[in-house]
């Protein structure tokens, strides 16, 4: 069968997930055709009503992801590993819970310490500029103290770390940890949506893209590969699947930015069957997780009239080793609520069943910490078994070693002193280190670097090898922080969508 060529004089972006639709809303704005293609149709529905900033009803995100298939996969090494891959608009904004953090300066350089394989090309003053457009484009409620490992983000609805929680903070800073309020996504003051969250940007963006002549969506487009020009090392175009049709189509461009999420981007590299696209053995390598622990407690307060949220950041760069540590979204007086709320929010946590109700406050730790990348955890294609569109299952490799194993633990001793230096009587009720990809963290199977031996994309998302063939997913990554990887993401997408759009002369055919 021939393979119809469409047009090039468009920017081709796969996946309406958060980075995808940035990328898009960027270049659309800067006066750019850009086609999007995603494998999904349509995006999960549930009222969210706000008026004059109290919250209503405001669905948790993260219970979606019961709603949606897992995609399949063999798991190589931890049986218990999660892959998340949301065939939805919005992608895997879907599943996001909204909070918004930036990385630090040092979150970028500390794995320089370790080895050259760990240095980022890009750093904070890059990507700072980005920070602030992308959180003017979203709307963030927070707070506006900087700290040394966690710079402010610029709010649009200011937030103070709750009084029933001042000796906690004051506890932190004498664990050389700061407790902050808990910056996410908001939105505007009065909102009535159907979208499950303000953090479900993929379907906002492309709410305001369709009304651009120079945009156009393809959904239901599956995509299976890339291909490349015969005689130049570009890429001619995207190869996809019409999910309702059946049918093999071709959609060709200028460029092509790939943002199918957490593994997507790395799965339809694997499947390119030119060479030159994995020439050195590097796509699906260096795989590193956001690993996740729940640890709760029973604390002896005053009951809350409502629940409460926090952030505990890191400790200062020189109280850990690097690519070692932990943060936590700190919940308070949520696991009293009633029967459904608790039960949502507890299998958003990968918690399970709720605890008989007992007197005092439950407090919950949501623990994400770093993970070392190693070219031993990795992805890659199964020799023989197809997935349902017909391509190679992918398979994971990856598990907890001992050093993420003391990075949990060292994370739980620390939120327990931190309780005993505040007073607070507390009691163990649960502890729970999840399997890797439990957070929807997943990256560096893509990562940057300035070396081609040691990284596929350069320092403006590019390949190496294919100058007009972009990866802006948090694939990219050279490292993995404690932060949720979101925010950053979406920057280094801009920024790779700004860079593209000042560059477009030399990626001509």
């Amino acid at each position: 069968m021939s393979i119809p060529f469409i047009s090039d004089d468009q920017i081709v972006i796969v996946g309406s997930g958060p980075t995808g639709t940035v990328a898009a809303w960027t270049l659309v704005k800067a006066g750019f055709k850009v086609t999007l293609l995603e494998s999904g149709c349509s995006f999960p529905k549930s009222l969210h009503l706000r008026v004059r900033d109290r919250e209503i009803r405001r669905p948790y995100a993260l219970e979606l992801r019961d709603h949606v298939a897992y995609p399949q996969f063999e798991n190589l090494d931890d049986p218990l590993t999660r892959w998340f891959k949301a065939h939805l608009l919005g992608g895997l904004g879907s599943f996001w819970g909204g909070v918004v953090l930036r990385f630090a300066p040092e979150d970028f350089t500390e794995g320089e310490s370790i080895s050259e394989r760990y240095r980022w090309p890009i750093g904070y003053a890059d990507l700072e500029p980005c920070y602030s457009r992308v959180e003017h484009l979203i709307g963030v409620s927070g707070g506006k103290v900087s700290v040394p490992v966690l710079p402010a983000c610029h709010v649009n609805h200011t937030l103070e770390v709750p009084p029933e929680f001042s000796d906690l903070a004051a506890a932190a800073q004498k664990l050389d940890r700061w407790l902050l309020p808990a910056n996410h996504v908001y939105g505007k003051s009065t909102l009535f949506s159907q979208i499950p969250s303000p953090a479900n940007i993929g379907v906002r963006l492309l709410g305001q893209l369709r009304r651009h002549k120079n945009f156009r969506l393809i959904s239901n487009a599956h995509v299976t590969q890339l291909h490349l020009h015969q005689t130049k090392a570009l890429v001619a175009g995207v190869e996809y699947l019409d999910r309702q049709s059946g049918e093999l189509c071709f959609q060709s461009g200028r460029a092509v930015m790939l943002a199918a999420g957490q593994l997507g981007s790395t799965q339809i590299l694997l499947n390119c069957s030119n060479g030159i696209i994995n020439a050195d053995g590097l796509i699906g390598r260096y795989l590193h997780d956001n690993m996740y622990a729940a640890y709760t407690y029973q604390i002896d307060r005053p009951p809350l009239k409502e629940s409460l949220v926090s952030y505990l950041t890191r400790p200062d760069y020189s109280k850990a080793k690097p690519l070692q540590t932990t943060g936590f979204q700190v919940y308070a007086g949520a696991l009293n609520q009633k029967p459904l709320a608790n039960s949502k929010l507890r299998s958003n946590l990968g918690l399970g069943s709720p605890p008989p109700q007992d007197e005092g406050v439950p407090l919950l730790f949501a623990c994400f910490g770093t993970q070392i990348p190693h070219d031993s955890r990795c992805v890659s294609l199964h020799p023989h078994a197809k997935d349902e569109y017909g391509l190679p299952l992918l398979r994971i490799s990856t598990r907890h070693d001992s050093d993420d194993i003391a990075t949990l633990d060292e994370g739980r001793r620390a939120v327990e002193a931190l309780m005993e230096i505040a007073g607070w009587q507390f009691s163990s009720k649960s502890s729970a280190i999840e399997p890797p990809g439990t957070s929807v963290h997943f990256g560096g199977t893509v990562r940057m670097h300035t070396d081609p031996k040691l990284g596929v994309v350069n320092a403006v998302n590019a390949m190496h090898e294919i100058p007009n063939l972009f990866v802006i997913d948090a694939s990219c990554f050279t490292t993995s922080v404690e932060k949720n990887p979101t925010l950053t993401a979406m920057a280094i997408a801009m920024r790779a969508a700004d860079l593209l759009s000042q560059n477009s002369r030399s990626l001509g055919h």
